[in-house]
Formats: C-alpha cells, sequence, structure tokens
C-alpha cells in the first residue's frame, strides 16, 4: 500500500451522485479503478497538502506528492487513466465543464477528459511548454506561458481557438473568462479578447477604451475591464452587464468590482454602482440610499450583500434568493464576512456566530444548526450549501444535502480540521493529521446502474434509449431529504415495445440496498392496467408491500387505451404520503390534490405555472448535465448509421424501427426536462387563490346600507392588491408587469363557450360540448364536397410514385438528384437552429408551455434539440411525440357567451420540438414554395397592408387611364380544415421539396394527429385525415403552394390577367372609344378566339405609334362584347396584376363582370369551380362571403348574371373598401370602434384600481394599433388628422376627469396626460414608413410594380395624397426620403430588397433616428405655440410658468397611493392647464373662470384667489411650505405659480396642495 494513502472508510448516504466505484487500495503505479462503492461514500486520502476540483460529473484531486487522483463520469474526467503514468510532479490543476488540466513541475501540461471540453491537448502538445498559469471557461483551456505567449485548446467557438488573435497575444499577463470567451491583460494594459462574440469575445467595440487595465471581472456572459484611472469599461452580452451605458457617468474612481449574472463595484468613497440584468442584482436603485461606506460585497446567483463599515449588511436582487434580508436585518450587526452559495447568504459576525438568509434549500435556513453555529473562524460555499469551521477544529454543514449540507455520515471524522476546500458539489476538510475527508453530494441524474442490479436496465441500444436514460432514475423527489430514502421508479409495461417488468425487481432493488426500510417504488401502472389485471401480493413480504410509495394509473375509455394526456390518478399510500410533500406533478396538471381524508380541508386545488424566461430553464437543465449528454452521445451513435436511412436512401432498417429509436430519443429528452424543471422550480403547480371569507350575500347583513358598504370596502380591498402586485412586479422585473397588465385588460375580454343543443335549444354539459365540437370537425374532414374522382385518383398515383422514388418526381433527372443530395442533405447546423430560435418567443405558448426551454442558453441541451432534429432528418420521419396538436376554439362572431359552434374557429397548439424541427424545416424550403405561390401572397401585417394597397394603387392607375376594375372576393369554406393532404403533399414537390425534405413533410400529414381542449377536459386523439396543421410554422406557406392551382386557374380564363399600364398609343385610342358603349353586351365572357385574330396582327405588323391607335381604335369599335375590349387592352397592356392571396381568402382583379364570370360562376368550366373540384373542397356563396364588387366609375355589375353577392363594400382582411375608394366608412367605423374600446379600457382600469399612467400606457399599447394599423388608407380621407387629434382629445379629456368641456386645448390635454405625440401626428409617421417599405419591396411585389407605374403617371394616386397630406400637415421642413436621408447607401436599399431582415433593420432606423425626431419636434412647435397664450389667472403665460409634458414613465409611488391622490392629480392638471374652476370633479359640466369662493364666499373669485389668498386654505398653505422648502409668498405672482405648475420636483407636493385646498372649499 502506497504511504500516502489509507483504506476506504465506507460511509452509507443515499445520494444521487453516480459514483459507480473507486478503488479501495491506492497504489502509486495503479490508476483508480472502478469497485464496490456506493453513492454517497466517504473517501479519506492522508496526504501533506491537496488540491480539489470538480467539474459537473467528476473529481480530481492533487495530492500532496504531486499524484493526481480521479473519479466520477469516464468520459468528463473522471477516468485518468489513460495519463496516469504522465500525472506525476504535479503542481497545478484546472477544469472545464468536462475536462482537467495539470501543470506538471516541469512547465509541461496533461490533460484528460472530454475532448470538446479541452480533455485533448494534443494538437498543441508541442507548444504547451514552461507553462506559467492555465485558465478555463466551460469548453476550453488558455494557457499563459513563460515568454507571455497564450496557447488555446478545446472547443473553437467557446475560445478553443484563438488563432484570430494570435499575433495580438504576446506579454500576457492574465487571464480572465466568461461561460464562453477568455480576455487577456497584456503588459501593457490593453485587452486582448476572443471566444463567443455575444459573450465576451468581440471587444472590437471597446477597444480603444481598454488602455492601462488593471484587473478584469467577468460573468457569465459579459466582462467588465477595471482602468488605471478607476473607471471601468464593459462588453459582452448586454442584458448580463456588457452594457454600462446607463451608469457610466458613475463609474469613476472604481477600487473592485464583484461579479455573478450582474456586476457590482465599489467607489472609493464606499458608494455603489450596479449594472447588468435587474432581475439578477443589476439594478439597486431600492437600497441605493443606503449604500455608504461600503467595505465589501458578495454576489450570489441573483443577488448581491454588501457590508458597510458599521459592520452592517444592504442586500438587493432577489427577494427569494437572498436579495431581502429584513427578516434578519436586526441581527446583521459587526458583520466581518459575507460568503454566498447560489442563493443564500451567510454572514459571519465579530462574536463567532452566524446569520443566514435566502433560498432555504440553498443554506438559507441553518435554524436546525444555529445553536452549534459558535466561534465560527471560517465558512465556506458550494452551490447549494454551507459548512463553517469551528475554533475546536469540527465542521457543521447545512443547505442542501445533495450538495454538502449534511456531514451527518462523516461527523466522527471530522475533527482537528485546519482547512476546507470546496468545489461546486462538494467540501474537503483537511485535518491535521493530513487526511481529507470528501462529502461526495451531487444533485445529477444518472442511470440506477450505478446503484442497481445491472438486470433492471435495459440494454442501452438505438432503439432503447428511454430506458437507459429514463426508465430507472433514483431520484428523490420529496420533503423528507435525499439521504431519507431512494425513490426506484419504473414502468410495469413499456410504452413503446410493449415489454412488462416484474414487481419483484422491488425485492431486488431492497436487497441491493441493504435496506429496505430506505427504499420506495414508484410503479407507472398506467399502460399496464389498460389490458392486465394489478396484483401488488407479487411482492410477497409484507415489508416489500409496504415499500411501494405510489402508483400512478389513468383511466381507460372501454376500448382500453388512454387519453392523450390522461385523465388519471396518483394514488399514494397514506402511511407514506408525508414523504412527498409534492408541489408539482410532471406527468401533468393536477386539479385536485388530497391525503385520503374526507376532510374537506385536506383537499388542496392547484394552478399550474410554467416559467417563460430561459434564464430558469439554464439553471434546471444544469442539474441533468448526464443524462442530457448521455443521451446525445447515444444519439450522435445512431446519426453515423446509414442502416438507419429510408430505404429510398440506402438505409436498411425497418420504418417501424426507426421510428420508434427517433420516438424513444423524443420522449426520453421530454422526461428529463419535465424532472428538471420539477427540481429547480421552473415547473410548478400553485394552489389557486380563494377569496377571503367566501362570497357577500345581503342576507349576512342587518341593514341593506351595511351590505353596500362591505361590498365597497371589499372591491377596495381587491384594487389595492391588483395595484400593489403590479407595483411590486414594475419594481423587479418590468417585463413580467407588463405582462400582468395584459393578462389583466384582456381578461375582461374574454369569452365563454355555453353551446346549446339545436334541438332543445338546452344548455349542453361540458362532456357533451367537447363531443359536439369533435363532431363539427370530424364533419368538416368528411365532407360531400363535389370532387373530380378521376383527377384524385391521378394526383393519389402522382404522390404515390414520388414517395416510391423517395421525394423526387419522375420527371427529376439523376443529375438533379445528386444536385440536391449535394446541397441540402446534409444535417441541419447549430447557425439554422440559432436562426429559429432568434424567431421564438420566449412566452409564446406551445402545447406543454411556452417556448422559454427552447431558448435556454445550455450548451448541451441545444446541442440535443440539433442532434435530435437531425435523428428526424436522418430516420426520415417525425416522432410521433411531436405529431399531437390540441385543439382551442377562439371566437369568431357573435356575443361574449358564445351559443352556437358556427361562431367559433379552432385554432391548434402544437408541442415546442414540432415547433423547432418546422423551423429548421422551413429555412431550407421556404424560397422554394413561396417561389410557386408568387410574390402576390401576404406575410406579416405590414404585408398585409401592402398587398391590400396594390388593390388602390391598381383601381388608380386603371381609372386614370379610362379602364374598369373589379374585385372578385373569394372565401374558401373552412379552407384550413377540408385541404386535401396528397394535394397538398404534390404542391409541395411541384414546389420543389425533393428528397427528405419532401418525406419529412409527407410523414408530418401521415402521422398528426388531434384533440379538443374545452374548459380543462380533453377529448380523446382522433385523427381528421384532412386538413393543413394549423399551429405548424410550415402550414401557411404549404396551403399556399395549394392556393397557387387556384392562381392556376385564373390564368386558364384569364391568361393576360388585368393590366395595370397601357402604351401610350392604345390610351389615345381609348380616349377615342366609349370603352362602355350602351349597346355592348356586358354580361357575356371574353372569348379568346375572338381576340387572336387581333393580338397577332398587331404582334405581326410593326406599326406606328399613331397607326397602332388608329388599329386599336378599329379593333375596339369592331368588337361588340365589353369583356373581349377589356380582354384585348390587357393583352395590350404591361405590368398584369395577378390574384391576390390572404392566406385563405383571394381577391382577383378582373376587368370585366365576363371576367368575374369566368372567376366566380358556379359552371363547370369557372375557374372557382375548376380549383373546387380538383382539390375537393367548395367556396362559400353566402352572405358577405364570395362576393363582387366595381370599383370608381366601372360599369355596375348585374346581380342576375352572376352566382355571388354583388356589394358596394366589403371587408377584407379589416379594411372596409368601398365602391369609390374614399374609405370614409372605414374612418367612421374605425373612430367609433376606437371610443368604444377605450370607455372598456377605462373602465377596465378604474374597476381594478388602475388609474392615469397605467390607462395613459395602455391606450397607446391598445388603442393606437387598432387606428393605426390602416393609417395607409384612412389617410385618404379629407381632414383625417383633425378627426384623429379630435379623438385623442376626448380620450384625454375623460381620463382627465372633464369629458364634456370644450375649454380644454387639444395640445395641452395631450402634453398633461404625457403623450410625446399626437395621434394625427402618429398618422403622418406610419404614412410615411408605409411609403418606405414600398421603396424597400422585392421587384416582383404588385405594389412595388404599381408604384413604379404610378412615379411617371400624372394622375391622383395614393403617393400625391399622401404627399397633400404631409404639405397640409406644415412640417418645418421635408421629411428626407429614405435614399435622401443619408443614413443608408443605394447597395443598402437595393441589398435590402432581397434581405426581410436588412429590410427591417433598416426600416427601424429610418423611424427611430429620422421621421420620429423630425415629427416630435413638429409637435413640440404647436405646443409651444399653444403655451404662449397668457393666462389671466396667473399673470402669465403657460411657458413662463415652465410648463412640461409629463413623462410616461412616472414614479412607482404614484401605483401605490390611494384613490384621493388621482383627485389631486386630475385637479391639479386641471387647474394647470386651464387656470379654471375644475367643478367637473364634483359633478358638474361647467368650467367657470370665476365664481364665488365655496369656502370664504368671496365673489367673482378665481381658483388663484383659493389657492393664493383665502383664510381657509392658509393652513394647508403652511403644509406645503414645511414640503417644498424656499416656497415662494402665498400670492398671485408667477413665483408662486411656477412653483406649483412648473417645477417637477414640487408636483407630489403640489398636487397635495391643490386637491386639499378644493376638498376644503367644497366638503
Amino acid at each position: 500500500m502506497h504511504p500516502h494513502y489509507s483504506n476506504l472508510h465506507h460511509w452509507n448516504h443515499n445520494s444521487v451522485l453516480g459514483i459507480r466505484d473507486v478503488a479501495r487500495d491506492f497504489n502509486a503505479s495503479v490508476s483508480v479503478a472502478w469497485h464496490e462503492v456506493e453513492t454517497g461514500d466517504s473517501l479519506t486520502l492522508h496526504i501533506c497538502r491537496v488540491q480539489v476540483q470538480s467539474n459537473p460529473n467528476a473529481f480530481a484531486a492533487l495530492l500532496g506528492d504531486g499524484s493526481v487522483v480521479t473519479w466520477g463520469h469516464a468520459r468528463r474526467g473522471g477516468d485518468s487513466k489513460a495519463v496516469q503514468h504522465q500525472l506525476k510532479n504535479a503542481h497545478w490543476i484546472q477544469a472545464t465543464q468536462y475536462a482537467f488540466v495539470v501543470i506538471l513541475g516541469d512547465g509541461s501540461v496533461v490533460t484528460w477528459g472530454h475532448a470538446d471540453y479541452g480533455g485533448d491537448s494534443s494538437d498543441v502538445q508541442e507548444q504547451l511548454k514552461n507553462v506559467r498559469q492555465i485558465q478555463a471557461s466551460c469548453h476550453a483551456f488558455a494557457a499563459i506561458l513563460g515568454d507571455g505567449s497564450v496557447v488555446t485548446w478545446g472547443h473553437a467557438e467557446f475560445g478553443g481557438d484563438s488563432s484570430a488573435v494570435q499575433d495580438q497575444l504576446k506579454n500576457a499577463q492574465q487571464i480572465q473568462a466568461t461561460g464562453s470567451a477568455f480576455a487577456a491583460i497584456r503588459g501593457d494594459g490593453s485587452v486582448v479578447s476572443w471566444g463567443r462574440a455575444s459573450q465576451g469575445g468581440d471587444s472590437r467595440d471597446v477597444q480603444d477604451q481598454l488602455k492601462n487595465v488593471q484587473q478584469i471581472q467577468a460573468t457569465d456572459d459579459a466582462f467588465a475591464a477595471l482602468l488605471a484611472d478607476g473607471s471601468v469599461v464593459t462588453w459582452g452580452n448586454s442584458t448580463y452587464g456588457g452594457d454600462s451605458a446607463a451608469v457610466q457617468g458613475q463609474l469613476k474612481d472604481v477600487q473592485q468590482i464583484q461579479a455573478k449574472y450582474a456586476f457590482s463595484a465599489i467607489r472609493i468613497d464606499g458608494s455603489v454602482v450596479t449594472w447588468g440584468h435587474s432581475g439578477t442584482g443589476g439594478d439597486s436603485t431600492a437600497v441605493q440610499d443606503q449604500l455608504k461606506n461600503v467595505q465589501q460585497i458578495s454576489a450570489a446567483s441573483f443577488s448581491f450583500a454588501a457590508v458597510l463599515g458599521d459592520g452592517s449588511v444592504v442586500t438587493w436582487g432577489m427577494d427569494v434568493c437572498g436579495g431581502d434580508s429584513s427578516a434578519v436585518q436586526d441581527q446583521l450587526k459587526n458583520v466581518q464576512k459575507i460568503r454566498a452559495s447560489y442563493y443564500a447568504f451567510a454572514a459571519l459576525l465579530a462574536d463567532g456566530s452566524v446569520v443566514t438568509w435566502g433560498a432555504y434549500d440553498s443554506g438559507g435556513d441553518s435554524r436546525d444548526v444555529q445553536d452549534q453555529l459558535k466561534n465560527v473562524q471560517h465558512i465556506q460555499a458550494t452551490e447549494y450549501a454551507f459548512a463553517a469551521l469551528l475554533g475546536n477544529g469540527a465542521v457543521v454543514t447545512w443547505g442542501g444535502a445533495e450538495h454538502g449540507g449534511d456531514s451527518r455520515a462523516v461527523q466522527d471524522q471530522l475533527k482537528s480540521v485546519q482547512q476546507i476546500q470546496v468545489t461546486n458539489g462538494a467540501f474537503a476538510a483537511i485535518a491535521l493529521d493530513g487526511s481529507v475527508s470528501l462529502l461526495l453530494f451531487e444533485l445529477e441524474m444518472v442511470m440506477a446502474a450505478s446503484a442497481a442490479p445491472r438486470e433492471f436496465v435495459p440494454a442501452l441500444t438505438l432503439g432503447r434509449v428511454l430506458y437507459g436514460l429514463c426508465l430507472s432514475f433514483v431520484t428523490g423527489l420529496g420533503g423528507s431529504g435525499w439521504q431519507a430514502s431512494l425513490r426506484f421508479a419504473y414502468p410495469a409495461e413499456e410504452n413503446f415495445a410493449g415489454q412488462i417488468f416484474p414487481l419483484r425487481w422491488a425485492a431486488k432493488i431492497g436487497s441491493r440496498a441493504g435496506n429496505l426500510r430506505t427504499w420506495r417504488v414508484l410503479l407507472d401502472a398506467a399502460k399496464f392496467t389498460a389490458s392486465h389485471p394489478l396484483n401488488l401480493t407479487e411482492a410477497s413480504s409484507p415489508i416489500l408491500q409496504n415499500r411501494f410509495l405510489t402508483l400512478r394509473t389513468k383511466l381507460q375509455n372501454v376500448k382500453g387505451t388512454s387519453y392523450p394526456t390522461g385523465v388519471g390518478a396518483l394514488i399514494i399510500r397514506a402511511q407514506t404520503a408525508f414523504e412527498l410533500k409534492k408541489h408539482y406533478w410532471g406527468g401533468g396538471s393536477v386539479s385536485l390534490a388530497g391525503a385520503g381524508r374526507t376532510d374537506s380541508d385536506d383537499l388542496k386545488v392547484f394552478k399550474g405555472r410554467i416559467a417563460e424566461r430561459f434564464e430558469v430553464w439554464d439553471a434546471a437543465l444544469s442539474k441533468i448535465s448526464v443524462p442530457l449528454q448521455t443521451l446525445e452521445e447515444t444519439i450522435a451513435d445512431a446519426l453515423g448509421c446509414v442502416d438507419l436511412r429510408p430505404t429510398q436512401f440506402g438505409g436498411t432498417t425497418s420504418k417501424k424501427l426507426r421510428r420508434a429509436i427517433l420516438d424513444s430519443a423524443a420522449w426520453a429528452r421530454d422526461v428529463l426536462v419535465v424532472i428538471a424543471g420539477h427540481i429547480a422550480g421552473a415547473v410548478k403547480v400553485r394552489g389557486a387563490r380563494r377569496p377571503e371569507g367566501g362570497r357577500l350575500s345581503p342576507s349576512d347583513y342587518a341593514a341593506h346600507e351595511d351590505f353596500k358598504a362591505a361590498v365597497k370596502e371589499a372591491s377596495a380591498q381587491e384594487q389595492f392588491r391588483i395595484v400593489n402586485s403590479y407595483a411590486r412586479l414594475r419594481q423587479q422585473d418590468r417585463g413580467a408587469s407588463e405582462k400582468f397588465l395584459s393578462s389583466f385588460f384582456n381578461k375582461e375580454s374574454q369569452f365563454r363557450i355555453s353551446l346549446l343543443d339545436e334541438d332543445t335549444g338546452q344548455s349542453l354539459s361540458e362532456d357533451d360540448m367537447l363531443s359536439a365540437l369533435v363532431e363539427d370537425m370530424m364533419a368538416r374532414a368528411d365532407n360531400d364536397f363535389p370532387a373530380d374522382n378521376e383527377l384524385l385518383r391521378r394526383v393519389d398515383t402522382a404522390v404515390a410514385e414520388v414517395r416510391r422514388l423517395g421525394g423526387f418526381s419522375s420527371c427529376d433527372s439523376v443529375a438533379s438528384q445528386a444536385a440536391w443530395s449535394d446541397v441540402q442533405d446534409g444535417p441541419y447546423t447549430e447557425a439554422e437552429l440559432e436562426r429559429v430560435l432568434q424567431k421564438c418567443k420566449s412566452s409564446k405558448r406551445c402545447l406543454h408551455g411556452c417556448f422559454a426551454l427552447l431558448k435556454a442558453q445550455n450548451t448541451l441541451h441545444r446541442q440535443l434539440l440539433l442532434s435530435l432534429a437531425n435523428l428526424s432528418r436522418h430516420v426520415g420521419l417525425t416522432s410521433t411525440i411531436w405529431s399531437l396538436r390540441q385543439f382551442a376554439h377562439i371566437r369568431k362572431s357573435g356575443s361574449m357567451v358564445v351559443r352556437r359552434i358556427q361562431c367559433l374557429r379552432p385554432i391548434s397548439l402544437t408541442t415546442d420540438m414540432a415547433h423547432l424541427v418546422d423551423g429548421l424545416w422551413l429555412n431550407r424550403n421556404r424560397l422554394k414554395m413561396e417561389a410557386l405561390a408568387g410574390p402576390c401572397q401576404v406575410g406579416g401585417v405590414s404585408g398585409t397592408q401592402l398587398l391590400l394597397l396594390a388593390i388602390l394603387l391598381l383601381a388608380q392607375v386603371r381609372d386614370y387611364q379610362g379602364l374598369p376594375l373589379y374585385l372578385a372576393i373569394l372565401d374558401l369554406k373552412w379552407a384550413f380544415d377540408v385541404a386535401r393532404l396528397n394535394n397538398m403533399r404534390l404542391a409541395c414537390s411541384e414546389a420543389g421539396v425533393c428528397g427528405i425534405d419532401w418525406l419529412l413533410i409527407d410523414d408530418v400529414f401521415s402521422l398528426d394527429r388531434q384533440c379538443v381542449h374545452l374548459h380543462g377536459l380533453l377529448s380523446q386523439v382522433f385523427v381528421l385525415g384532412c386538413g393543413i396543421a394549423q399551429g405548424r410554422r410550415f402550414s401557411v406557406h404549404v396551403f399556399n403552394c395549394l392556393l397557387s392551382g387556384l392562381r392556376n386557374e385564373v390564368r386558364r380564363v384569364l391568361p393576360d390577367g388585368v393590366c395595370a399600364w397601357l402604351p401610350r398609343s392604345v390610351m389615345r385610342a381609348v380616349s377615342c372609344v366609349d370603352l362602355a358603349g350602351p349597346n355592348l353586351d356586358y354580361t357575356s365572357m371574353p372569348q379568346q378566339e375572338t381576340l387572336k385574330p387581333f393580338l397577332e396582327r398587331f404582334q405581326k405588323d410593326a406599326l406606328l405609334p399613331h397607326q397602332q391607335a388608329r388599329e386599336v381604335q378599329e379593333a375596339l369599335e369592331m368588337l361588340p362584347s365589353f369583356a373581349d375590349r377589356c380582354a384585348l387592352l390587357d393583352a395590350l397592356g404591361s405590368c398584369p396584376i395577378e390574384p391576390l392571396q390572404y392566406v385563405d381568402d383571394t381577391t382577383i382583379p378582373c376587368s370585366s363582370p365576363g371576367a368575374v364570370r369566368c372567376v366566380v360562376n358556379k359552371s363547370a368550366s369557372s375557374a372557382c369551380t375548376r380549383y373546387a373540384t380538383r382539390t375537393k373542397s367548395q367556396f362559400h356563396y353566402g352572405k358577405n362571403k364570395t362576393c363582387a364588387m366595381a370599383l370608381l366609375s366601372s360599369p355596375p355589375l348585374d346581380p342576375c348574371s352572376l352566382d355571388c353577392e354583388v356589394v358596394s363594400q366589403k371587408t377584407i382582411l379589416g379594411v372596409l373598401f368601398d365602391q369609390d375608394l374614399t374609405f370614409e366608412p372605414l374612418l367612421r367605423a374605425t373612430l367609433a370602434r376606437a371610443w368604444s374600446m377605450f370607455v372598456d379600457l377605462f373602465h377596465t382600469a378604474e374597476t381594478g384600481g388602475f388609474s392615469v399612467p397605467v390607462l395613459v400606457s395602455q391606450v397607446i399599447i391598445r388603442l393606437h394599433p387598432v387606428i393605426l394599423c390602416l393609417a395607409a388608407f384612412i389617410a385618404l380621407v379629407p381632414g383625417v388628422q383633425g378627426k384623429l387629434n379630435h379623438l385623442q382629445w376626448r380620450w384625454g379629456k375623460a381620463i382627465l376627469g372633464c369629458r364634456y368641456q370644450r375649454e380644454l386645448r387639444h395640445h395641452l390635454v395631450v402634453a398633461q396626460c404625457g403623450w410625446d405625440m399626437r395621434l394625427g401626428t402618429c398618422l403622418l409617421l406610419e404614412l410615411v414608413m408605409t411609403r418606405a417599405r414600398i421603396v424597400l419591396l422585392p421587384e416582383d411585389h404588385p405594389t412595388a410594380r404599381l408604384a413604379a407605374c404610378l412615379q411617371t403617371a400624372p394622375c391622383v394616386s395614393w403617393f400625391t395624397q399622401v404627399k397633400a397630406l404631409l404639405q397640409e400637415a406644415s412640417l418645418h421642413c421635408t421629411l428626407p426620403t429614405l435614399s435622401g436621408c443619408g443614413f443608408f447607401t443605394c447597395q443598402e436599399i437595393s441589398a435590402a430588397r432581397s434581405d426581410a431582415f436588412l429590410r427591417k433593420r433598416i426600416l427601424r432606423r429610418y423611424r427611430q433616428e429620422v421621421v420620429r425626431p423630425m415629427l416630435l419636434e413638429y409637435d413640440r412647435r404647436h405646443l409651444a405655440e399653444c403655451l404662449s397664450f397668457d393666462i389671466p389667472v396667473f399673470g402669465c403665460s403657460l411657458a413662463t410658468l415652465g410648463f412640461y409634458t409629463l413623462n410616461l414613465d412616472w414614479e412607482i409611488f404614484h401605483l401605490k397611493t390611494p384613490n384621493v391622490m388621482w383627485f389631486n392629480f386630475r385637479a391639479w392638471c386641471l387647474v394647470r392647464i386651464t387656470a379654471r374652476w375644475p367643478l367637473p370633479l364634483f359633478g358638474c359640466k361647467e368650467l367657470p373662470l370665476y365664481l364665488t369662493c365655496p369656502a370664504c364666499g368671496e365673489p367673482e373669485a378665481s381658483i388663484g384667489h383659493l389657492l393664493c389668498q383665502c383664510a381657509v386654505t392658509t393652513e394647508a398653505f403652511a403644509t406645503f411650505c414645511n414640503k417644498v422648502p424656499g416656497c415662494p409668498n402665498r400670492s398671485l405672482s408667477i413665483a408662486f405659480f411656477r412653483t406649483l405648475f412648473g417645477t417637477p420636483a414640487t408636483w407630489l407636493e403640489a398636487q397635495n396642495y391643490v386637491g386639499t385646498c378644493l376638498r376644503l372649499a367644497f366638503f
């Protein structure tokens, strides 16, 4: 035996770190071998000096003789056998996330562990000589050599490749690292950075500032450099401290910087400056006045604690994570030092005692050991636990047991301890005799093979990924602590292959553990009980039977199959229920929970909550890095197996087995993240709030007045609760507060589904309603629409052929297939994944929560997502788990209580992984499908406006030329719900989607399954067999491809479309002919055979313009049909406009009534009928559905000749088009709707206790978009700017409490409400931006083509009308165009026409830096003119008083004030802008300038008398003077009124004074 080691001391502790075996006897020549050591065993190593390093999965101990001992996960650094012979004379050790490195005595380096994390340094081994120090990021190492040069290795993206800056890496003195980047300080004080740019690897923007750098601190995502002059320079992720612009002026004379997920800097004067994420301590404004004479700062993950010079402590950050120390503030005196775990703090006091606060499971609660914490000399902290070294050499631990918080098993060894070393998840106590006891705890989920018999774990094959990772986790789920018992969970029957597992496994588990009482078993019998009786007596011994802790089952239907997510039950033994203390059930949404008693008080009602911040999921995913990595590596092995490819691509594996492999991997990932979410609190179930005291009833009160008073009091309490909840959120997280407001105001407009039986008129039960919704959807799918069966059979045959050829059509050549293979057959890349994730919104809902999990920055999880998507691509299939869609119904018409199914529209949610793989697939195929659909398709709100604008421009340009225009407006019945699958498959093939991409979309259609959700109930899963998969990202694009068939049918009947522009000679001919003569046939359809001779003649002869004009005139006079005349002109014209698609609605421009008949009539030859029969769909010919309309001066339509309705106005995607295109009906309807919405908003705000600040902001958020989205159309109405300003004036008056007064000037009302721009000016802004959008449109967009035609046309058009409106506004200077503003080059503008991302960026900058500032100045000038008038009472103008516009970002105290404050505010506002008596606040309608003073009876008194002269208000003035030092004398003077109304610093006191005076006068 080696003289420095002793035998292992067995310590039986049931933790969850997957330590398999560590050698019982260590030998100098023998590496650590795997042997029989249980999880949590204590390892005692007798040494002289020890350094311990760990990563999340392995440990490495550098011993006194220079050797190294490792244990843990072999591939993450726990196995150093391959380099053990080199590990001699080591003196320094460092670790990344999955690898280790040591520096030997001769300056060389030895590495081991995962190669991608720096475990393989072979590529740079020759350079690693005379190494001085090594720094590590999560994925890479950086070594400083003796000559000051730097060598890096590991993952290239995360700092392992420094080649781009290698020539700068000279004379390096020190290196600092974020999670994914490095920064090196050179001898001259400059800085060189490399690694991931978004996390600090790119410092070019601040390079010129990085001089004389003394030190660098880092969060996970950003750097902060402290310069010699005490200033600070930051770079990296702006959210986590990379942008310090907001506090740059304060970052002077800085002494030191602390960082975790935010930065805090201590200045020389003892003050503190913070920046970074506000939710992690980056905002200390709430305690800024306390942060004086600060001596030191400690940082936890989401909070900071500062020790002041007097020994007190100030904390800030997230309350539950240590940011709130109010509970122990009186104990925090004479603090010497503070240590921080992840979410808690421990303060060491001068008397040797300890005070803790923060999250209890992170060590924030030390009450259990408080009596032992005396004479403490030193404190250390892991991630979730603390250890205190006492004066007598003993050690006291508390916090998370799995991270070292429970040392009872080795307490007898923790004596005479000299020093405690710490890693992320363990403590090492070095005793006087040189031994070290490691308390091994890690919160990691590993395979049960580490602690359970290996026969329990099925083989980890490609088809059994589920079992190897998830089936037999050893996890503790409950409140009695990890050390109390282990839980073994397994299914009675496997979900996929149907394998049945015996109950006697529980006995083997117990015998393996050696202690039956420490094990509990959770049996998943959901699938088993569908076809087998469940008999727990198979576990023969009574003790064994008692060990069944829980039994999960599901309610089955008569066929024995489960509902999709299960209406089921978790059955828990009453004797062991206390061990769970569950707050979350990962299997679904628990509505009711109890402990088996009949007492109703024991039942709890729960409501689910999913974290919507990806940072929370980052913390959750970090807990399961081992299984995530194992699963990803298993999938990587599968990706290398050619046999798993589809058979058309050389694979040999059956489709069933390929799908089983993919399903297993997908299911394993889902289970892992559910468990991670539970452990980290990202997924919770919270109790539903119940009103205290129950519902008020008049019968409980003696008098009705008492009842009314009780109701009023309850309402006030509820208002106080709501407003305080918002105020608290607004201080902590501005985004969360805005979401709170959104949910509050939206819930007032939520509808309720209460369907009626069509026969009896009686209300249906919830079950019957659910069945009715399912039957309605099935009836839509199983429709009897007429169809061309022969054509549909040919479509089916073509699809089958494409499927047989592996996604290629028979016309695709071998060369084209090979070209596709070279370009698109490869796996998805990380860049593609990043593009998809950038478009995801964290809070957007998906089937089981939101997309925050996808947005998590955890590298392992992102790699797993990419591997799963590539596995799907590799096997050419989609997962069954990703194919379920859940339908919910929204109200599309009718009252807020929906009684009829026809008033509902089904929409569906899909899973997060389906959203991800759809996005990756769409990125590769979008352009192909858009090319097939053509440029006349809609995309986004602005796209809708621009496509609708094409109708207006086309009508104007044709009317100028004397040409008619008609619109055929088509409405497909149940368009998305009845789309035929094979037709969509064939449309994708025609678009150019081929190979694996086509097989994937084919499988998505084949596997699509649905269920319906209503009032918390789920229907059974059903398959519709048709319809586009709503909720999937590709749905609109695929449907547009299908709808391109309608465009082809329209081309067949109208081959030349509708031209926008005629040659001059043809225009001359039109002007000489009465195109719409009295004797023409208006109803007949255009005949191409009739036109053919004329067209051939024009094409054959080279005619001069005057000759062509004469020939065209003669031809027009010869044609007796109006349709033929128009068709001839369309053939001779240019810029044809094709059908405009708005997803499932289509508008087809037609040049004659006959052309309309060709399109919409029900005859077999019409375009609509042919498309409908070829796709088994149907057009809706009901009222306000498919219709036709003549525009401008076009001859009227004859309703008798058409099979559809003829209308004079029609709403198309929210825009009301009238026949004359005046848009006056649209403006009237919009103004009425906006006022109605304001009234609802006003009453909702007052009901909730919200007043002016919130109401003003909600007007902008909720009402402005309703109006401004129509700006391009309502701008054509004369006087629209004044009408919008008048509407805003009415809003403002209502907010200020004087709705009926006309004395209030519009500009003053707007400024007083805090709106920085008038509504009419906002209209101008949107018009200018619409004009800019048109400039940046692709050249083939119909609106861009029409705009090009109108540039040279001397006619009245939308462009000339917008120009006239801007000139009418009398701007102080002309608004520059995109090309004339000087911000963008011609090359950028040209590139933006084909790059949507660049287009958005240019438009955003143009709006913010060019147009908006100029329009703001325009409004300021008008306001200044309004302020220049003298106010009689004040004796001067408002400008002289110093009138300021209120800021929308008002102080937080405004939110918590009682209703009396809002009275004061409104009174102060009215007096300020009118100098009149604010009688509307007292129920009157007048705003008189003079009246008899209600307080003292002074006749003809102004409001100035009450404020400045009235004896009754003298005491109120004295109070005002006490609060406003230096207040002028009480007199009718400009100085006094300026103090009341013109000084922002005294506004609050002035409001109180004005309100008090008025209350004294009137009450």
